[in-house]
C-alpha cells in the first residue's frame, strides 16, 4: 500500500502534463494557422510572427518562409518539465498557405 500512492501520483502527474502537452499542439497549431493565412493575405513576416506570438508562450520560436507562392510557418515550442527532469518532446508544426492575388498582382512581399 505504501507503494501505491506514489506511483498513483506519478501516474496522475504525467496524465496531467500529457493533457498539457496536447493543448500546446493545438494553440501552436492555430497559430501556424492564423500567421500562414495572414502572411498569404500580405501581412509582412513581422507582422505574421506577432501574431502567431501573442497564442505561444514566450521560448516558442516561429519562422515564417516563402517558397514560390507558398508560405510555410513553423511553430516550435519545447516541451515541459514533467519529473525528475524528464521533458515532454518538443511541439514543432508547421502551417502552408498560397499566397492571395492581389490587385496590382504581385504578392505585398515580393
Amino acid at each position: 500500500m505504501a507503494v501505491v500512492l506514489p506511483v498513483l501520483l506519478v501516474v496522475l502527474g504525467l496524465a496531467l502534463a500529457a493533457l498539457g502537452h496536447g493543448a500546446s499542439v493545438v494553440r501552436a497549431t492555430d497559430a501556424a494557422r492564423a500567421a500562414a493565412r495572414a502572411a498569404a493575405r500580405g501581412d509582412t513576416d513581422d507582422a505574421a510572427r506577432a501574431l502567431a506570438a501573442r497564442e505561444l508562450p514566450a521560448e516558442a520560436q516561429v519562422a515564417v518562409s516563402h517558397t514560390g507562392d507558398d508560405i510555410t510557418v513553423t511553430v516550435v515550442v519545447p516541451g515541459p518539465q514533467v519529473v525528475l527532469g524528464l521533458r515532454l518532446p518538443q511541439v514543432r508544426v508547421r502551417a502552408v498557405s498560397v499566397v492571395e492575388p492581389t490587385v496590382g498582382g504581385e504578392p505585398a512581399w515580393g
